[in-house]
């Protein structure tokens, strides 16, 4: 049978080559797979090739259905299928051969498009961690999707003759493309069935965004599941292609073909198990677990039902903590703290998809323990004293926020994040009127860390390395770990953690510190913050922004730096002076107020920025975002924000070379929103109103 199935497969690829319809698809399809994957890499948007190709993927799953289909039916055609049966094992054989034959050309397609892209990349300089990436990335978008529909039509070819199989496969191409959603979504909606759209998550065989660009931290989404998915698919049209072919055949199942089918079906089985696993995965659109709708649906609907005790009753003096980042994120965490006053219980606060196990004291006891939501509140054996110094033991699991992941490929837990338990009893994020608003939760003291990693390599984290898979250090402002596609820059001891796809950026680092170090200068005069001083680590993420509107790019916290960046981000956009201060002047007004309205720190921020502007002198194409919110509310008519925006510019415009005077200006009102004084809008027009009594907003 070795010997038919090879001598079949030989006669079937070569029928394929010389078919002309063959060429007339493969040529123009492979010049424009070259066109878009030059236009991609030569603009340094390495993985953009790849993650856009979803109407590729879709065209070629359609000609794949089409080619198993052809294959399955053309010794009907040629009337010889008959002949076939009669011979011993050559239907079989036939149909083996025919599956090898989709198999070899998917994967021929596939390693020409690698090809492509390793050329691509040699002309371009890309780093080589992206050619593995690359080559796992069309295995599983390409290879296997196309792979599986070829299985697919030739079983459609056997159970339907008619004319009727070819919308039926029309409608598998929708259902099984990474263009179903698209297709499909608005039907679904019409008719509220809203559930089905998750089963198009499952059966889509591409990947499932196709508008969802190369995350540079992340990578390439290649996360266990989305295997184990195509597998399964894949071992399910197996097991059916080979029941089709029994059927046909008119023979029964031999003993070999038994216990292939009951070997298919215990496959099957733990695919399945191993699929509902908790995992983090990316989501994006309008999935329910996505970045712009889990986290806002979740805070709006609690909201109001979580009670919230935010007296911080005891003072953390070291975390060990031991952390393993595979499918989801596992932790034991042992914290050393001391009360501040006498306590039964105590209160933390740890992000709600992190469920803890047990909780246990110095002396290994179990301790009763309830987790509402982000709190935790832990109950001790005994009334603790003043100053007294113990520990507790904490062990939790679960999935991280889909805006900092951790998983098998990436982790970028931020110190601001309640990833870890700290102390007081708060929300992670708050939902108001202009959106969902991440809270900076992060510590703001010397705590001593002792972190042990396993997870992917290589972690970067804000203290130092003392062997592998261990850190020790001192943070003022919590710990901060980030793995996946980053590599190491350090400039003047200043260590630089960016994504591997900015390789062509590194020109532009040393620039960005100096103006950075400018920045820091002319911020702490102004704003009289002697503190505030350059830090020795920066990160550049991919964090997600919150909104349009009121969005954070910049996290400072004392010892390290946190930059949001994205595919589209560029050496220009780094050192772009007035964005870098509007950054940091927002970063530093949310840290003096973790709760207060955001709205009032983004026209602190702006003001400041528009000020900073006019006094050092820098010219800029754009309108400044303080002026262009005026035109905006104006539009809308909105007379408390036209006053608050006109009383700023005319201050900053009629007295921008009066430095004393704005310095005491701005000076005074970061202090009030420290303090929570200016907690309204109402109460910054009352506070401009008080000011301009002074004259402060005519000129000299």
């Amino acid at each position: 049978m070795r010997y038919k199935i090879i001598d079949s497969y030989i006669i079937e690829m070569k029928l394929l080559l010389r078919s002309y319809w063959t060429w007339v698809i493969f040529i123009p399809a492979l010049l424009h797979i070259i066109y878009v994957f030059h236009g991609r890499v030569s603009n340094n948007d390495v993985g953009g090739g790849l993650t856009g190709s979803g109407y590729i993927i879709q065209g070629g799953m359609f000609l794949f259905l089409i080619l198993g289909l052809m294959l399955i039916r053309s010794e009907v055609k040629t009337n010889s299928e008959e002949v076939f049966l009669t011979i011993k094992d050559g239907y079989y054989s036939k149909v083996i051969s025919k599956c090898m034959v989709i198999l070899s050309t998917s994967t021929l397609i596939s390693l020409i498009a690698a090809f492509i892209h390793f050329v691509l990349f040699g002309i371009n300089g890309v780093p080589f961690e992206f050619y593995g990436g690359t080559s796992l990335y069309l295995v599983l978008y390409w290879l296997l999707p196309f792979f599986i529909c070829g299985i697919i039509g030739m079983i459609s070819g056997s159970l339907l003759q008619s004319i009727i199989v070819y919308p039926i496969l029309l409608l598998i191409w929708v259902i099984l493309g990474p263009l179903n959603k698209l297709i499909l979504e608005d039907i679904l909606s019409l008719f509220q069935l809203y559930n089905l759209i998750e089963i198009l998550n499952f059966l889509n065989l591409g990947q499932t965004d196709v508008h969802y660009p190369l995350d540079p931290v992340y990578g390439f989404q290649l996360e266990i599941y989305r295997w184990l998915q195509k597998l399964l698919i894949l071992s399910i049209s197996i097991y059916l292609l080979l029941i089709v072919s029994k059927r046909i055949g008119y023979r029964k199942l031999g003993r070999s073909q038994i216990y292939i089918s009951l070997g298919l079906i215990i496959w099957i089985l733990l695919l399945g198990s191993l699929m509902v696993q908790d995992q983090q995965l990316i989501h994006t659109g309008h999935e329910k677990k996505s970045v712009r709708f889990y986290d806002y649906n979740y805070y709006k609907s609690k909201a109001s039902m979580d009670s919230k005790d935010n007296t911080e009753i005891i003072q953390v003096k070291k975390y060990d903590i031991d952390i393993a980042s595979f499918r989801n994120l596992e932790v034991k965490v042992i914290i050393d703290f001391v009360a501040k006053e006498k306590t039964d219980a105590i209160n933390l606060t740890l992000y709600h998809d992190l469920k803890v196990s047990a909780v246990l004291n110095e002396n290994n006891q179990l301790l009763h323990y309830q987790q509402i939501g982000d709190q935790l509140r832990i109950e001790l054996p005994s009334l603790l004293d003043a100053e007294t110094h113990t520990s507790i033991t904490i062990y939790y699991a679960g999935t991280s926020s889909p805006f900092f992941y951790a998983n098998e490929l990436a982790v970028m837990l931020p110190s601001y994040f309640p990833w870890v338990p700290r102390t007081g009893s708060y929300q992670a994020m708050t939902v108001s009127e202009n959106g969902l608003f991440r809270v900076p939760l992060n510590p703001t003291s010397d705590i001593q860390y002792i972190l042990k990693y396993d997870g992917p390599d290589t972690l970067f984290t804000n203290i130092s390395p003392i062997s592998n898979g261990r850190w020790e250090g001192t943070a003022p402002n919590g710990l901060t770990l980030a793995a996946g596609m980053l590599m190491e820059v350090t400039i003047n001891d200043t260590k630089i953690y960016l994504p591997k796809s900015f390789y062509n950026m590194t020109s532009y680092l040393e620039p960005f510190l100096n103006q950075m170090e400018s920045i820091q200068r002319n911020i702490s005069n102004d704003l009289a913050l002697n503190n505030l001083i350059m830090p020795q680590s920066i990160f550049f993420l991919s964090i997600p922004r919150e909104t349009g509107s009121f969005s954070n790019s910049m996290w400072y916290l004392e010892d390290h730096l946190i930059f949001s960046v994205d595919f589209l981000f560029n050496g220009e956009a780094l050192t772009n002076q007035l964005a870098n201060v509007g950054a940091m002047t927002t970063s530093l007004a949310t840290n003096l107020n973790t709760i207060n309205h955001k709205e009032l720190i983004d026209i602190f921020s702006e003001s400041y920025n528009y000020w900073y502007m006019l006094k050092y002198n820098i010219q800029s194409s754009r309108q400044p975002q303080i002026k262009y919110k005026l035109q905006y509310y104006t539009k809308l008519n909105d007379e408390l924000r036209i006053k608050i925006l006109t009383h700023l510019i005319e201050l900053i415009e009629n007295q921008f070379y009066n430095d004393l005077l704005l310095k005491s200006f701005f000076q005074d009102w970061l202090s009030l929103i420290g303090n929570s004084e200016i907690g309204t809008m109402e109460d910054l027009l009352y506070y401009l109103e008080m000011r301009g009594k002074t004259n402060e907003f005519s000129s000299n």
